[in-house]
């Protein structure tokens, strides 16, 4: 598939519950607890518009191939987090991920953003990740070893705008 076949959607759809869990799932990145997080703001999404999680959708042919969750952190003045980025595994490193994060940097800016952090596992099965990040224009800022298990440190990517 084309990147350019993409089209993107901010507004939650009830499909979306089993759409977007099964996205997350397919890419082998995530366990079963993560997964279930995704199902849960979804949800929360649909039952609390002004929850504060924001998405973008990329869709094809009205399929979620990927999609960014992220919104601004409470406490400060102009930051957001990244909370998820999933692009299906049999796209990756077709530039949809690229157009994701292009997407949701273009709102937060737009909602007076000036920092957007991404938190990542240090795990070398996240090396692709970590490249995609730097190839983004992210720059890693922290690492809390041991984080998420022994050897399984949390890396902090941080880009200014």
């Amino acid at each position: 598939m084309d990147s350019t076949e993409i089209s993107f959607r901010t507004k939650i759809q009830l499909s979306d519950v089993e759409n977007l869990v099964n996205l997350a799932r397919s890419t082998g990145y995530f366990n079963d607890e993560e997964v279930m997080i995704v199902q849960e703001l979804v949800q929360e999404t649909l039952d609390q518009p002004k929850s504060g999680y924001c998405w973008i959708i990329a869709e094809n042919e009205r399929i979620p191939v990927g999609f960014t969750c992220y919104g601004s952190i409470a406490g400060s003045l102009n930051t957001w987090d990244l909370y998820w980025i999933v692009v299906a595994q049999n796209l990756r490193g077709g530039g949809i991920g690229k157009k994701l994060i292009r997407q949701t940097e273009h709102d937060v800016k737009a909602n007076n953003g000036a920092l957007l952090i991404a938190e990542t596992s240090g795990r070398q099965q996240y090396q692709d990740t970590h490249s995609f990040y730097q190839r983004c224009g992210y720059t890693l800022e922290a690492t809390i070893k041991d984080f998420y298990a022994p050897l399984d440190d949390k890396l902090f990517y941080v880009k200014r705008m």
